[in-house]
């Protein structure tokens, strides 16, 4: 199987709800993130600030990975 007959099919089964289902899905792993999101101020002069998740960080709801 070619690369160009992957992207063939990828392209054909594509509708006009799938970048509207795609977006939510992207914005409820964002809004998810961002609910167990950290954040650290680094020592030293730049006092860099750090956001992060921190590793092995669960969704109590479902108690998937975040």
């Amino acid at each position: 199987m070619k690369v160009s007959d992957v992207m063939t099919r990828e392209v054909t089964t594509v509708t006009r709800e799938t970048p509207l289902k795609d977006a939510a899905r992207l914005l409820a792993v964002f809004q998810q993130q961002a609910r167990h999101c950290q954040m650290e101020i680094l020592p030293g002069p730049g006092k860099t600030l750090r956001w992060y998740v921190p590793d092995g960080t669960r969704d109590p709801a479902t108690g998937e990975l975040v």
